[in-house]
């Protein structure tokens, strides 16, 4: 998957399938709030700039 990643540009069309992980810390008024977004699958489906 990291080469997938590291091929994408700015512009390209990507389809990523993933979930989403929260969690928190802390107490009373001092609780922080943490949202990850943590991909199964990535690929490239178009390059910017070319027609389909």
């Amino acid at each position: 998957m990291r080469e997938q990643i590291e091929a994408a540009d700015k512009g390209d069309l990507v389809h990523i399938t993933g979930r989403v992980r929260e969690t928190s810390h802390g107490e009373g008024n001092e609780v922080a709030y943490r949202t990850e977004l943590i991909a199964d699958s990535f690929s490239v489906l178009a390059k910017a700039g070319s027609e389909q």
